[in-house]
Parts: structure tokens; sequence; C-alpha cells
């Protein structure tokens, strides 16, 4: 078992790695972008990309407070959904009520790849492709839908 720092320097060996293999790619936004850091431009919606346990997972959180402002956007993501899953290439999970912690409710839409992991080397390019595919394709359908949800917040 690796110790606190053991796991710390594997995570940040990993998510630098990635970020080497995500450097060619340009956003389709035209901006400047951290795809380890994805900035949408709105408050409290998130990309997410993490390894946990024995899978990559992408998520899109609704972190909101405000359950009625979560909601909101949450019916308005549920208005892109066919759009989405056509650009994803494939049906992705929808939780309205995903809560992780009990003090964080959050709505969220993702998905995962099973069998990578962070402490198996072997499995990283496999991760890799998984999380770059997504977040290409995650990075084409917010350049078109992520102008609804900036207004939205206003």
């Amino acid at each position: 078992m690796l110790g606190r720092e053991e796991l710390k320097e594997l995570r940040t060996e990993f998510w630098t790695a990635f970020g080497t293999v995500m450097k060619p790619h340009h956003s389709e936004t035209g901006f400047n972008v951290r795809w380890t850091n994805y900035r949408t431009g709105v408050k409290d919606l998130y990309f997410r990309l993490d390894m946990e346990g024995k899978r990559a997972v992408i998520a899109i959180d609704f972190q909101h407070s405000d359950e009625g402002i979560r909601d909101l956007f949450w019916e308005q993501f549920n208005e892109y959904k066919t759009y989405f899953h056509s650009t994803m290439e494939e049906e992705w999970i929808w939780d309205d009520r995903y809560h992780p912690h009990l003090d964080v409710a959050r709505a969220r839409v993702w998905n995962f790849k099973e069998g990578v992991s962070l402490y198996k080397k072997k499995t990283w390019p496999e991760a890799f492709a998984f999380l770059k595919s997504n977040m290409i394709k995650l990075d084409s359908f917010w350049s078109d839908v992520r102008l609804t949800f900036i207004e939205l917040s206003r």
C-alpha cells in the first residue's frame, strides 16, 4: 500500500502525463484549454476527470448550492440529451441526485472505463485513450451549447 506522499506523486505523474498527451489538441471554442482542469465558463458547472479504484471517470457536475437553479441547469442539459449522446457516440449515465458525500448535492452526467488503475502504469495508455477521446468530444459538444448555459447563469 502506498503512503500519502507516494500516492500524491503517482497522481501528479499520471495527470502530468495525461496533460502531455492532450497538449497537441486545441479546444473548438478557440480558447486555450487546460484539459485536466477544463473551465466551462459557467459557475458551479464542472467537467471532472478522475482515476478511482479500477476505473477512469469523466463527468459533468452541476453543483449549484441552490437546488432550484441546479434543477434549471439540469432541465436545460436534458434538452440536449439526444445531441449529447450523438456527439459522445454512446450513452452516458444521468443522475439528477448524485450524492458522493452527504454534504454535497449535485447532478451528474458521467461515464467510466473499467480495468484501468492509477496503481498499474501499464493500464495508463488505455485510461489516457478513454479520457482523451471523451474530453475532445465533450469539448466539441460544449463549444456548441455553452452560450446557452452562460446566458442561463446570468
